[in-house]
C-alpha cells in the first residue's frame, strides 16, 4: 500500500511540472523565453558552463520578473534548467545551436517581449545613444558584454532620465545582441560592429 501512494505522489509531482518545448541559443547569443506569470525562483541549471540565465521585468515593479534571457556559452550541446513560477514548476530543455537566438512565448495574451528587426550598424570605437518611451527597469543585457561601454546620457533632474544611455563601441568586429528591459517591454535588438564609415547608425529608438 505504501508503494502504491509513493507512485501516485511521484506521478501528481511530474504532472505538475510543466514542460516547455525546448529553446535554441548559439554561443553568444541571448533566446528569450516570456513566461506569462511571475518567476518565484532562482533558475537551477543542470549545466552552468552551459547557459547563464537571467530574470527579466517588464514591469514598473522590477521585482516582478516574468521573462528570461537564456545567454549561449558553448558552440553545441543540450541541458536544462528548473524555474517556479505562479503557475507551477517548469522545467525549460535548451540546445546550443550555432547562430541560433530565438523568441518564444508560453502565454500569447501576456507577450511582454519585441524584437527590432533591422540590425544596427556601428563603427569600431564609435558610439550611439539608445532611447526609450518607457523607463529602463532592469540591468541591460549585452551578448558579449566584452565590446561595449555603457555611460547614462541625462541626468537625474532631466525628464529623460532612465530613457536613454550611450553604447560605446571598441575596437573589436563582433554582432552582438542587446537586451533592454523597461516598465512596459524588454526590447532586443542586434549590432554589428564593423569598420565601415559610410554607413553607420548612431541612434536606437525603441518603440
Amino acid at each position: 500500500m505504501k508503494y502504491s501512494i509513493l507512485n501516485i505522489t511521484l506521478l501528481v509531482l511530474y504532472l505538475s511540472i510543466m514542460p516547455c518545448q525546448a529553446i535554441k541559443v548559439g554561443k553568444g547569443r541571448i533566446s528569450l523565453i516570456d513566461i506569462g506569470s511571475e518567476i518565484t525562483s532562482e533558475p537551477v541549471i543542470a549545466q552552468k558552463d552551459f547557459i547563464n540565465v537571467y530574470l527579466l521585468s517588464a514591469e514598473i515593479d522590477r521585482n516582478k520578473k516574468t521573462v528570461l534571457a537564456i545567454q549561449g556559452l558553448e558552440d553545441q550541446g543540450e541541458t536544462s534548467f528548473f524555474i517556479n513560477t505562479q503557475n507551477g514548476a517548469r522545467n525549460i530543455e535548451v540546445v546550443l545551436d550555432n547562430d541560433s537566438s530565438e523568441l518564444k512565448s508560453i502565454d500569447p495574451r501576456y507577450k511582454r517581449t519585441k524584437i527590432l528587426e533591422r540590425t544596427i550598424n556601428l563603427n569600431n570605437n564609435s558610439s550611439l545613444i539608445v532611447t526609450s518611451p518607457y523607463y529602463i527597469n532592469d540591468y541591460i543585457l549585452a551578448s558579449d558584454p566584452n565590446l561595449f561601454s555603457l555611460d547614462p546620457f541625462s541626468k537625474y533632474y532631466d525628464e529623460n532620465y532612465l530613457k536613454n544611455f550611450i553604447l560605446s563601441s571598441k575596437e573589436h568586429k563582433a554582432k552582438t545582441e542587446i537586451i533592454v528591459p523597461t516598465t512596459k517591454q524588454i526590447f532586443k535588438f542586434t549590432i554589428d560592429i564593423n569598420n565601415n564609415k559610410r554607413s553607420y547608425d548612431n541612434e536606437v529608438n525603441l518603440i
